[in-house]
């Protein structure tokens, strides 16, 4: 089986300071991946760079055995991969359902399905009388599960997590961490960046950036 995702020789540096050595990464479909590390060490540097948020970056970037050109980089990202952000990333002045379904601003062929989707989430989460509020009226947990939502509106096969419980209580942490493994379980590929040790050990398989390199933790 071909490696959903495949990362060789990637290399990144700001200025003089290496942040990512020539490092090779593969991923599996259906993984739950974390990935350590102190900070400033590179963790959060490799998952923009995963995620193609950043693409100023050396090195091949693969998808199912077939590497991706710089041009491709934007449509991949919005068809494939679903993003989880510690703060969020939520426009203010739209309604819940406006933020949900941004997504999908460039594919519209998928909006009425996204739509029945986001319908039956907002119920799901419990959100359906919030829908149309702009999300600036909503609590931090409101917020929260709509960026959960819309992380998977698109149906992505992978799903990115960047520090996804860094601002939460501890109810609303259990709430993303049962979410993903939820989503992993539903057979989507997980990876996730976080400095919680605990959540760490949730995934299958355990990463480590340290001095610019990559390592498995046992």
């Amino acid at each position: 089986m071909e490696p959903i995702l495949s990362l060789q020789n990637i290399y990144k540096a700001f200025g003089d300071r290496v942040v990512l050595n020539h490092v090779d990464l593969l991923i599996e479909p259906g993984e739950y991946v974390s990935i350590v590390g102190a900070s400033g060490a590179g963790k959060s540097t490799l998952m923009n760079i995963i995620g193609l948020l950043d693409q100023n970056f050396t090195g091949t970037y693969a998808f199912n055995g077939q590497p991706l050109s710089k041009r491709e980089h934007s449509r991949f990202r919005n068809q494939h991969l679903g993003f989880i952000f510690q703060q969020y990333n939520l426009i203010p002045s739209l309604t819940s359902k406006e933020n949900i379904l941004l997504p999908c601003a460039y594919a519209s062929g998928k909006i009425q399905e996204a739509e029945q989707t986001c319908e039956r989430m907002l119920r799901e989460f419990g959100l359906e009388k919030q829908k149309d509020q702009p999300v600036n009226t909503l609590s931090g947990g409101e917020k929260q599960r709509i960026a959960l939502i819309r992380s998977v509106i698109m149906d992505p096969e992978i799903l990115l997590a960047d520090e996804p419980t860094g601002n939460l209580d501890e109810k609303s942490g259990r709430r993303v961490r049962d979410f993903l493994q939820e989503m992993n379980l539903a057979g989507k590929t997980i990876i996730v960046v976080t400095h919680d040790l605990e959540f760490s050990n949730e995934a299958e398989r355990r990463l480590k950036v340290e001095g610019g390199e990559l390592h498995e933790l046992s």
